[in-house]
């Protein structure tokens, strides 16, 4: 089957339980060092009125920091007592992950981290796919099984999956869903998460070496749809 990389959204690394740069010191720190101008973004209302970005209230009433932004980079530092996300928009290249993983271990390295415990860290890739076939079909051939529906009378057009696979020691999560909802489109939505179920802040080298796996695998996983 014809599917073709058209853009990746973004790409991210994410931290439970720490809240980097929460100190204005700390803030300032991380501006100075980041070698280009660095600005306050707005804050997420969401985040303003204690909601996480998954729904979830937030069991603290310290108010979250605007993120800072680095515009030409792309680059954007959002930071909560119990999220802490450094995220690029639109990265080109596996090569532009290089700035992503210098800006996330300086916010590290400027975090007054006394008294905060990681639980976990990820790193999640967003992208979007072109199709030879809809959205709806994409996924009834290789994704969901329609056998069951079909033999009930139905016929299985459209929906959205969300899988967990393992490779090695490490868990992926994985979804897939047309985009903007529209199962008629050619477009796929794809999302690949890799978990590290670790309480160890982890180093540059680390950062580095994750976001260059997550990048080849989802690559990897759309490559794997051609041809069935």
């Amino acid at each position: 089957m014809d599917i073709e990389l058209d853009d990746v959204l973004k790409v991210n690394v994410v931290f439970l339980g720490i809240h980097l740069l929460r100190n204005s010191d700390d803030r300032e720190q991380f501006k100075r060092s980041a070698g280009t101008e660095v600005v306050e973004g707005a804050l997420d209302v969401r985040l303003a009125i204690g909601i996480s970005p998954v729904g979830i209230p937030s069991p603290t009433t310290e108010r979250p920091l605007p993120s800072l932004v680095l515009n030409r980079d792309r680059i954007t530092v959002n930071s909560t007592p119990e999220r802490s996300e450094v995220s690029k928009d639109f990265p080109s290249k596996i090569g532009d992950l290089g700035r992503l993983t210098e800006i996330t271990n300086q916010a590290i390295e400027f975090s007054d981290l006394r008294g905060q415990r990681l639980q976990a860290y990820g790193f999640n890739l967003e992208a979007v796919c072109s199709l030879a076939v809809s959205a709806g079909e994409f996924l009834s051939q290789n994704i969901l099984n329609p056998r069951p529906f079909a033999d009930l009378g139905y016929q299985l057009i459209g929906g959205a999956s969300n899988l967990q696979v393992m490779k090695g020691p490490h868990l992926w999560n994985l979804r897939f869903e047309p985009r903007f909802g529209d199962y008629t489109q050619k477009k796929i939505f794809i999302a690949v998460n890799l978990h590290k179920d670790s309480q160890v802040i982890p180093t540059e080298q680390n950062i580095r070496q994750s976001l260059f796996e997550i990048w080849t695998q989802a690559q990897a996983i759309i490559d794997g749809f051609k041809g069935s």
